[in-house]
């Protein structure tokens, strides 16, 4: 049996696809994809982290991907990830790299769209800080409680008015 090993990832090209090298005449496609990442950081503004992925597309998918997609334009992908082992000038190397099985690109953007709008504060956010902690209920009280709040006396049925009866009518003798 296999592992669970999936990726669902969306971001923008970085760059023009690239054919790559081309395995038993099936086509292969390779995308950079810069995945954006943005939050309040310790100055109290929004920040973006991006991290940068190697993708490979094969078959009918990788020549559309070729014809279609250009830099700048946002795709989604969901595929699995590929550890990579090699050496280079006697140094053993690895990358890890993703193998997309479906690819869906997003419309393309106008020349006057921002990547995502970064508000400095809207009416009815929530501000969080990295730092800050949540104060969690106990799990059993909290279950209790809601227990108690959807299960009321007058809503539940005595156990000796619920009868079971077979397909020919006649009731089922097994205890409850």
């Amino acid at each position: 049996m296999n592992n669970l090993n999936t990726v669902l990832m969306e971001g923008t090209l970085v760059r023009d696809p690239e054919r790559s090298n081309q395995a038993e005449g099936s086509s292969t496609c390779k995308l950079a994809l810069a995945n954006n990442r943005y939050f309040i950081g310790k100055t109290g503004k929004w920040e973006q982290d991006a991290s940068f992925f190697s993708i490979y597309v094969f078959g009918p998918v990788a020549e559309a991907c070729l014809r279609i997609l250009k830099k700048g334009r946002g795709i989604r992908i969901v595929g699995r990830l590929k550890q990579l082992r090699f050496t280079v000038a006697g140094l053993s190397r690895e990358k890890v790299i993703i193998l997309a099985e479906h690819i869906e690109f997003q419309p393309e953007k106008k020349a006057d769209e921002k990547d995502i709008p970064i508000p400095e504060k809207e009416p009815g956010m929530i501000e969080t800080k990295a730092d800050s902690s949540l104060e969690m209920e106990d799990t059993a009280e909290q279950a209790e409680r809601q227990e108690e709040e959807t299960c009321k006396p007058e809503d539940s049925i005595p156990v000796e008015e619920v009868v079971e009866t077979t397909e020919d009518g006649g009731d089922i003798d097994a205890p409850f």
